[in-house]
């Protein structure tokens, strides 16, 4: 019985380890054998010998396999050594000594200990029936060890005696566990520590740095310049953390040669972000090149929106809610072209410094507290309506011709001659812009730390001919002066990448290492694009959690392979039946209607309404604050019990609705259904106790064979308890006060010779309890051979 609660413990942990974080089929299958090993061994005997012999060698095989295959896969390395130890754990449960045992519930602890780094909503109820199980195994086992018990396991009359006892423990279980979920963190957090987790979040626990630093050494150091520098080389290969771009609050210049490189990645949460769009987050665009950098000239400084609200309304204005959790720059990302900011913290309100493409803080000296919370509406081209407007679909005060500006003295003759080789043949500026960004992804290769352009080098040139590997910003220039020197009106732009896209909460999340600069692309008819140049493997973009993520990613990869605003999903918003009815009747811009914007995205026109708003968007984003108080304590507890009655509610109402729907249909169903199972019951619960006690009472002769010369009186202990248990199965029960050879002379059902049998062996145990002369050798013999007598008679009968 032991055994089998073990492996129960060791499903649920491996369960908890994998589910939603493992691979799918490997989990799935880890718990489909599992499955079959708890069958086989509640309902049979379990395995014969040589079945368990061979599987005890097979699946430790079987998980080194895995190990192997996932490593040469390049997948992370945490993930498949516990996918591995998962499988290979399976082959401890064959071997049923103590000792084999033991180790599996180590493996169970570790997987379990694991799954808890990766917090997922799975992973709460794989915790209760965890500890659930868990208490039932020490019931089973440390409490018959502590009281002597010993061979004899648990029975239904010991929880009956013990129920309150046991009850007790389990009530403080679960208040344990209650108060333990209350005061885990419910809002992300971007601090590093041990316990930084819980259900209600995607933080990962990790070591802090100096802990860190004792296992993984840096792969940077800093040289004798101030600057960093790769151990072993001047560059290093950008990782699985993306495409990290040196964002300068406050300055005009980004720089394409730079030191060398790009900013150290970092894995910090910077913004998390609402959108049923999947878009790039522009922070700063930039107009002017010089040939090492790019800066933001007076008049595009100055620039601004100039064409009338008629042109604007054949726009979508698609809303994104944002929530700022670290302060990286002044500037506010939102996706390209934003139009109107709302602050739904009335009470942090801070002013803003506008531009005709953005917003930034206005005063960073004193940073707004966070999380910062803001509301905005990007204009994003319709297509469906393109022909129906000005063909040049120019809307700022510069004119196109300013943004094809290049250093006509720096443009090597090798490079105008393969701008020119690149579009020949295309007839528009898409198609064009799509060539050059095409090449530039097949041909270049993305390092996140690169050589520096030698002195008097002009930049994209060094990086085209000689240099042809690189960070963001090279391929973002690059992309840019090509289409440049084709007459096509480009500039570079510098913010984030799209990001995470977490399933359960249905928002992206943002890192540091999702800094990035790409290059805007104007196309007659459509406006301006985003054309990200860098190759696709380079801009990192999970959704998540992965299990799943195969299943229901609802974005897919084809913004990787057009701009975004133009992908399928991005141009069904601009169909809207509101929006399209209501484009000619009204210039207003007009929000995207749906469920995530009705909670979040309205714009709040009072005081009242303001604070209603902001409330909603914490709860929202953030899962609400808790103060580390007795009272924060309290309102923790009384969450999880909101929480707990909602969703009974919620259940009772469905199974109300599901019977109103199908009617006498269901009741039926579930009459039957139930009738079914009251009448196979007590069937069913007979033939699983036969066999449980079977394998039991298997076990125990094992035991005492080999204590027939060694301990003579255990062993005819474990002859009398063996007998007792087969007396039970067969149906001749002990009743109670009944004198013990009262009750073996009452077995008049049975055969003379296995009654006479019973009554030597219920001798010797008397002689071995209450006699203080010795238990030979030969007695115990005598009591195994009589026990294997009655065996076979009793089993005939049951």
């Amino acid at each position: 019985m032991a055994c089998l609660f073990n492996m129960i413990v060791y499903g649920i942990a491996v369960a908890a380890a994998l589910w939603e974080h493992g691979q799918p089929v490997l989990t799935l299958s880890v718990l489909g054998v599992i499955a079959v090993c708890v069958v086989a061994k509640s309902v049979f005997r379990g395995f014969h010998a040589a079945a368990r012999y061979v599987f005890t060698i097979l699946f430790p095989l079987l998980g080194l396999a895995w190990l192997v295959y996932r490593f040469l896969s390049h997948d992370p390395a945490d993930k498949f050594i516990v996918e591995a130890l998962a499988v290979a754990g399976i082959g401890f449960f064959f071997n049923e000594r103590p000792k084999e045992q033991g180790y599996l519930l180590l493996i169970s602890s570790v997987l379990f200990a694991y799954g808890a780094v990766f917090p997922r909503e799975s992973l709460l109820y794989m915790t209760a029936a965890f500890l659930f199980v868990l208490l039932l195994l020490f019931y089973l086992t440390r409490l018959t060890a502590i009281s002597a018990g010993g061979d004899k396991m648990l029975s239904s009359t010991s929880f009956k005696k013990g129920w309150w006892l046991m009850s007790c423990h389990g009530i403080m279980t679960v208040v344990l566990a209650g108060c333990v979920f209350s005061v885990l963190p419910v809002f992300d957090m971007t601090d590093v520590g041990f316990v930084t987790s819980s259900f209600s979040t995607n933080n990962e626990n990790r070591a802090p740095e100096s802990f860190q630093a004792w296992f993984n050494p840096p792969r940077l150091r800093e040289g004798k310049n101030g600057k960093w520098e790769a151990k072993g080389s001047s560059y290093l290969k950008i990782g699985e953390k993306g495409t990290p771009v040196s964002l300068k609050s406050g300055k005009s210049v980004m720089s394409v040669s730079g030191d060398g490189g790009a900013a150290q990645p970092g894995d910090k949460l910077i913004f998390q972000v609402v959108s049923e769009a999947k878009l790039y987050w522009l922070c700063q665009l930039y107009d002017h090149y010089d040939g090492k950098k790019w800066t933001r000239s007076k008049k595009f400084k100055k620039s601004r929106n100039v064409s009338s609200y008629s042109l604007f309304s054949y726009f979508t204005s698609i809303p994104q809610v944002f929530s700022i959790k670290k302060w990286r720059s002044a500037a506010l990302p939102s996706a390209f072209v934003a139009s109107r900011y709302s602050m739904s913290d009335y009470k942090n309100y801070v002013s803003l410094k506008r531009t005709f493409y953005g917003a930034r803080i206005a005063d960073m000296r004193k940073p707004p507290p966070l999380p910062f919370n803001y509301s905005v509406f990007s204009r994003v081209v319709d297509l469906s309506a393109k022909s129906k407007i000005a063909k040049n679909f120019w809307t700022e005060s510069l004119k196109p011709a300013h943004f094809t500006k290049v250093p006509s003295e720096l443009m090597s003759k090798r490079l105008r001659e393969l701008a020119e080789r690149l579009t020949a043949g295309k007839n528009d500026d898409y198609t064009k812009a799509m060539a050059i960004r095409d090449y530039l992804r097949k041909n270049f290769k993305y390092e996140q730390f690169a050589h520096p352009v030698p002195f008097g080098r002009e930049a994209v040139d060094y990086f085209l001919f000689d240099l042809k590997k690189g960070h963001c910003e090279y391929f973002a220039a690059s992309m840019t002066v090509l289409a440049r020197l084709n007459g096509i009106p480009a500039r570079v732009a510098t913010g984030y990448s799209p990001g995470n896209y977490n399933l359960f909460k249905k928002c992206f999340e943002v890192y540091e290492y999702h800094a990035h600069a790409w290059s805007q692309v104007f196309v007659k008819g459509i406006g301006w694009l985003t054309f990200d140049a860098s190759p696709p493997g380079s801009v990192v973009s999970r959704t998540t959690p992965a299990a799943v993520a195969a299943f229901k990613d609802p974005f897919g990869d084809e913004w990787r392979v057009k701009p975004p605003e133009l992908t399928e999903r991005t141009q069904k918003l601009t169909l809207h039946p509101r929006l399209a009815s209501s484009k000619k009747k009204d210039t207003r811009e007009k929000p995207v209607k749906s469920k995530i914007s009705k909670l979040l995205l309205s714009i709040p026109v009072d005081k009242e309404e303001i604070s209603e708003s902001y409330e909603k968007l914490k709860r929202k984003l953030t899962g609400g604050e808790r103060e580390k108080t007795f009272a924060g304590f309290i309102d923790g507890l009384k969450k999880n019990l909101r929480t707990f009655m909602a969703a009974l509610k919620r259940s009772w109402w469905a199974a109300v609705d599901l019977v109103k729907k199908y009617g006498l249909v269901v009741l039926s169903i579930a009459a039957v259904v139930a009738a079914a199972l009251f009448l196979a019951y007590p069937l069913l619960r007979a033939f699983i106790k036969k066999r449980l006690t079977r394998s039991i009472c298997d076990r125990l002769m094992k035991r005492a064979s080999k204590l027939v010369a060694s301990n003579p009186r255990r062993c005819v202990k474990l002859c009398y308890l063996v007998v007792r248990d087969s007396l039970n199965v067969a149906g001749y029960p002990r009743e109670r006060n009944m004198e013990l050879f009262q009750y073996g002379n009452s077995l008049e059902n049975l055969d003379e010779n296995a009654r006479k049998d019973i009554l030597v062996i219920f001798l010797l145990f008397s002689k071995s309890a209450y006699s203080l002369e010795p238990i030979t050798p030969r007695d115990s013999l005598e009591a195994l051979e009589r026990l294997s007598k009655v065996r076979n008679s009793l089993l005939k009968t049951a």
